[in-house]
């Protein structure tokens, strides 16, 4: 019996390391291809020179020049805005294609799902007819289909998270509570206990890491504009999520508090600068986003080189949408006439 005990042990063990070995090589396959691309990306150069175009005509030459237009000819607003849309599209569907399966960075893409969940949930409620401009491109599920599905109440195909949130919803509006805040609170929730999951399964140590910078800046920026508004301590509890290394109670104790007291306390984490950053003017929440932009960017930049995880398929995904970010920064910057100071005060730190 003990040898028998014993030979189904090896078994065991061999199939784990088989499956970790199976991983290893996805990951080593993938990554190795993400490396020969990275330099395709924009650079700091590249990035300087669309900051200081004159004119959307100018940026689009330089699109072209610098290779983001993939040779197709911008030449108006009209063909720079398609561009961007099917550079949104194929950075998700790449990155989708090189998902490695079991690590956990699917979860990426849920905040795209999610995000399109509450904008469809939106219009089948308040009756909004056109709300295309507003989907982003499809993460692990398809949006048209998902429109059908929750215009038909079906929420079978999706995960247990999402359907709870959504049947939560419609709950809720026909009880009479018709809140946009309740349908963002209610799916914003449950999309951070689904990552949560998956990327817990996944065990990247690099996945957990933005898990926790993601949830710890929602519920920083979610307090700093509570309070701004003089709104009670139960209107944040309300919006606090799960998932960062700042509980509830560190909130709690500081929601009376002053700026400045608030601001020492944030000085001991890892959010420190950036709280700092977001209390200093009116527009510091706009800066903040930059500064969180780039910490994701930096924590992903660190583990570039780790093969043998995610985070160069993650950073090179996170570094597409980075450029694009800028390029519709510096297009919009030049289109309504801001000062360029303001614009560079918004660029974000690139991944190449």
């Amino acid at each position: 019996r003990d040898v028998e005990r014993s030979r189904g042990l090896g078994d065991v063990y061999k199939r784990q390391y088989s499956k970790r070995s199976d991983m290893a090589d996805a990951l080593l396959y993938v990554n190795a291809r993400i490396k020969s691309l990275e330099n395709g990306l924009l650079s700091s150069l590249q990035i300087n020179r669309l900051a200081d175009a004159e004119s959307v005509s100018e940026v689009c030459k330089i699109l072209q020049e610098c290779g983001f237009s993939n040779g197709l000819q911008i030449d108006d607003y009209k063909s720079y805005e398609n561009l961007i849309a099917a550079r949104e599209r194929e950075a998700a569907s790449f990155f989708k294609e090189n998902v490695v399966e079991k690590s956990g960075m699917e979860a990426v893409l849920l905040k795209n799902d999610y995000h399109n969940a509450k904008v469809l949930i939106k219009a089948k409620y308040l009756r909004l007819s056109d709300v295309s401009d507003m989907i982003l491109p499809d993460g692990l599920f398809d949006a048209e289909k998902m429109k059908a599905d929750i215009f038909d109440d079906d929420y079978a195909a999706y995960p247990k998270y999402l359907a709870e949130a959504l049947d939560a919803v419609d709950v809720a509006f026909a009880n009479g509570n018709r809140s946009p805040r309740y349908i963002d609170v209610t799916v914003d929730k449950a999309m951070f206990m689904d990552m949560r999951d998956r990327i817990a399964k996944g065990k990247d140590d690099t996945l957990i890491a933005w898990l926790a910078l993601t949830a710890d800046t929602s519920n920083i920026s979610s307090f700093i504009r509570s309070r701004k508004l003089g709104l009670d301590k139960d209107f944040f509890d309300e919006g606090f999520v799960e998932g960062g290394k700042l509980d509830k109670d560190f909130f709690d104790a500081l929601y009376e508090s002053s700026d400045d007291a608030f601001k020492e306390k944030m000085r001991y984490t890892d959010y420190g600068a950036a709280t700092e950053t977001a209390l200093s003017d009116d527009n510091g929440l706009v800066r903040f986003e930059t500064a969180v932009d780039n910490m994701v960017v930096k924590l992903f930049k660190d583990n570039k080189y780790d093969m043998f995880s995610v985070a160069p398929i993650v950073g090179f995904y996170f570094g597409k949408l980075t450029e694009i970010k800028v390029v519709k920064l510096c297009v919009s910057a030049i289109k309504n006439n801001l000062d360029k100071n303001l614009l560079r005060q918004r660029l974000r730190e690139l991944y190449a």
